[in-house]
C-alpha cells in the first residue's frame, strides 16, 4: 500500500501519542507502587483512613466499614484460630468479639489497633469523618502534567492535516486521562495500611460502660482501671510511677526482657471478688490482668511491694509459660522477685524472716509447703509463714544452684531430674544454711517479732469475721489501727505496734493473746484454684 507524505505524518503522530499514553500509564502505576511504603509509614504514624470493603472472613462478603478505632492490640494464636474478632480487643470493649478486630500494618507486626467494624446498613447516619491520607508525590514522576496538556496539542495537529476523519484524535478518546484517578492505592483486607483514630487521650481517664474509670498508657503497655472518687483515682499517678519502677526491677530479677501489655484494676475497701477479704493482690496471668487492693492501707512503698509481687507471677508466666508446679514455687518466686521492695520499704526481708523463724523453731519444711493447697497460701496477712519461708527456700535454691536450674524445676517440681536430689534432701540443706545464718545476730528480737505477728494475725481474723457479717464492710477505725500495727511490727517498732493492736482490740472488745490464730479461710477469703493465679 502506498501512502502519501501527509498520511505518513498522521500515522507517525498517532503512534507517538499511543506511546505517550502507554508511558504515562506505566509512570502512574510506578508512582502508585512507590507510594505504598509511604502510605504504610504514614499509617503507622497515627492515621486512620476510612475503610470499606468486602471481607470474606467475616460474613458472606457483607459490606463492612470502620466506625471507630480503639487501643493498640496484638494478635494471639487464638485469634488466628477463630473466624472473627480479637481476644484483646474484645476484652477492652466489653467482651464484644463480633465487632472488634485487631489489624496490623505489615507482615511482621509489632502492634496493631482495635477497630470497631459495623455492617454498612448499621453504620451511624452521620459518623465522624475518618481522616484519609494522600501519598507523598514523587518528584521524578513528570509524565502526568504532559497528559493534561494533550487537549491543547491535538487541535493544532488536526488543523494541518487533510487526512480522513478516522485519523483525527479527540481528547475524549484518550483512555489515559479518564482512567488515572482510579489507579489509587487501596488497603487490602488481609493487610490494611491504616491506623485507628486514637481512643481518649492516653493521659486522660475515660468512663467505661461499667461505670469504672480507665486510663490507657499504650506507650508503656499499661491500662489502669479504678472506681471514681476512690483512693485509686486520686493516687493513680502514684501507682503508675510505682509500676514503672516495679516492672523494670522484676524483669531484671527474673531475667526477662520482652515487653508486653497488661491491665491493673485497683480495688477499694471491701476487696470484692476476685480478691476476697485478706487478699491484697490477685493475678490472672493467662489474661495479663492483675487486681490490687488500693484503698489507702499501707504506704506508697508497701503498695509498690504488692505491685512487684503480682508482677512476679505475671513475668514468670511470660518467661516459662507455666504458673508453677505448686503454690510454694509460684509464691516463692514472686516473693524472691519482690523482696528488694520489702527492704526498700524498711520491712523485714524474706532472709531475716526465715532466720528469725529458725531461731524460734517455727520453720515450715519445704516438703510441707510444696504439698500445701491454695488455702495454705490464703493471703500474706493471714499466712505470713508460708509466703516468706517459701520465698526463702526459692531464694536459697537460686543462690545455691543457679537461676537457670530453678527455671527448669519451676514448671515440674521434679527436683531429682534437675538437682539430682529429692526435696527432702534439699530441705535439709536449706535448714543447714539457716542454721549457719542464725549465728549472725539479727537487728531485732525474733521472739518479740513473732509474738506480735501472731497477735496481729488474730486481729485480722477478728476484723474480717466482723466484716463477713456486715456485707464485707470493714470497721474503718479497727482496720486503720491494725494496718498501722502491721507496718510498725514489720519495721521492728514493736512498742508502737503493740499500742495500735491495743486500740484495735479495744474496738473489738476482745484482748488477743500472742497465740497463733486459727484461720477459717473459707469464711473470709475466696477458694482459689492452685496455680492458676497468684495471691498476696
Amino acid at each position: 500500500m502506498n501512502l502519501k507524505r501527509g498520511e505518513i505524518t498522521t500515522f507517525l503522530v498517532i503512534g507517538a501519542f499511543i506511546l505517550l499514553g502507554i508511558s504515562t500509564m506505566m509512570g502512574s502505576l510506578l508512582l502508585n507502587r512507590s507510594n505504598n511504603n509511604t502510605i504504610t509509614t504514614r499509617a503507622s504514624a497515627g492515621n486512620c483512613p476510612d475503610f470499606s470493603s468486602s471481607d470474606a472472613t467475616k460474613s458472606l462478603a457483607e459490606s463492612w466499614s470502620v466506625v471507630s478505632c480503639s487501643v493498640p492490640c496484638k494478635l494471639t494464636d487464638n485469634d488466628r484460630s477463630v473466624t472473627y474478632g480479637s481476644d484483646e480487643c474484645a476484652s477492652k470493649n466489653g467482651g464484644d468479639r463480633q465487632n472488634f478486630w485487631c489489624y496490623y500494618f505489615d507482615d511482621t507486626p509489632s502492634e496493631g489497633r482495635c477497630l470497631m467494624l459495623k455492617s454498612a446498613g448499621s453504620r451511624p447516619a452521620n459518623p465522624t469523618p475518618l481522616p484519609t491520607f494522600t501519598p507523598t508525590p514523587i518528584p521524578t514522576a513528570t509524565p502526568v502534567p504532559t497528559v493534561t496538556r494533550m487537549p491543547t496539542i491535538i487541535p493544532t495537529i488536526t488543523s494541518t492535516l487533510t487526512a480522513t476523519p478516522t485519523v483525527k484524535i479527540s481528547p475524549t478518546t484518550t483512555p489515559v486521562v479518564t482512567s488515572m484517578p482510579t489507579v489509587t492505592p487501596v488497603p487490602s483486607i488481609q493487610q490494611p495500611t491504616f491506623t485507628p483514630v486514637p481512643a481518649p487521650s492516653s493521659q486522660q481517664p475515660f468512663k467505661r460502660g461499667d461505670g469504672k474509670m480507665e486510663k490507657d498508657l499504650p506507650d508503656i503497655g499499661l491500662t489502669v482501671i479504678y472506681e471514681s472518687n476512690s483512693f485509686g483515682a486520686s493516687h493513680s499517678d502514684e501507682f503508675i510511677n510505682n509500676w514503672k519502677d516495679a516492672i523494670s526491677g522484676v524483669k531484671n530479677n527474673l531475667r526477662y526482657t520482652n515487653n508486653f501489655s497488661m491491665v491493673f484494676e485497683l480495688r477499694t475497701d471491701g476487696a470484692p471478688d476476685p480478691l476476697g477479704l485478706g487478699v491484697r493482690g490477685f493475678s490472672e496471668v493467662g489474661n495479663a490482668k492483675i487486681y490490687q487492693l488500693y484503698d489507702g492501707s499501707g504506704n506508697a512503698a508497701d503498695r509498690e511491694y504488692i505491685t512487684a509481687h503480682e508482677l512476679g507471677h505475671l513475668v514468670m508466666y511470660k518467661k516459662t509459660g507455666s504458673v508453677g508446679a505448686n503454690t510454694m514455687l509460684s509464691e516463692g518466686i514472686a516473693m524472691y522477685a519482690s523482696d528488694i521492695y520489702l527492704q526498700r520499704a524498711g520491712l523485714t526481708s524474706i532472709h531475716d524472716f526465715a532466720v528469725a523463724a529458725y531461731l524460734q523453731n517455727r520453720v515450715v519444711s519445704a516438703t510441707t509447703m510444696s504439698s500445701a493447697t491454695q488455702n495454705g497460701f490464703n493471703g500474706r496477712l493471714l499466712a505470713r509463714d508460708y509466703y516468706d519461708l517459701g520465698g526463702s527456700f526459692v531464694q536459697w535454691l537460686i543462690n545455691t544452684y543457679g537461676y537457670d536450674s530453678f527455671v527448669r524445676v519451676y514448671p515440674t517440681a521434679n527436683y531429682t531430674s534437675v538437682y539430682g536430689k529429692n526435696i527432702a534432701t534439699l530441705n535439709q540443706e536449706w535448714m543447714n544454711y539457716l542454721d549457719r545464718e542464725s549465728k549472725t545476730p539479727l537487728s531485732f528480737n525474733s521472739s518479740t517479732f513473732f509474738s506480735l505477728l501472731d497477735r496481729l494475725e488474730k486481729d485480722y481474723v477478728q476484723l474480717y469475721n466482723k466484716a463477713g457479717n456486715n456485707n464485707n464492710r470493714l470497721d474503718q477505725n479497727a482496720y486503720a489501727a491494725i494496718d498501722r500495727a502491721r507496718l510498725e511490727i514489720d519495721s521492728h517498732n514493736f512498742s508502737a505496734g503493740a499500742a495500735d493492736l491495743d486500740i484495735a482490740e479495744g474496738i473489738f472488745g476482745v484482748k488477743s493473746t500472742s497465740q497463733k490464730a486459727t484461720v477459717t479461710t473459707g469464711t473470709i477469703t475466696n477458694d482459689i484454684t492452685v496455680g492458676v493465679q497468684g495471691v498476696n
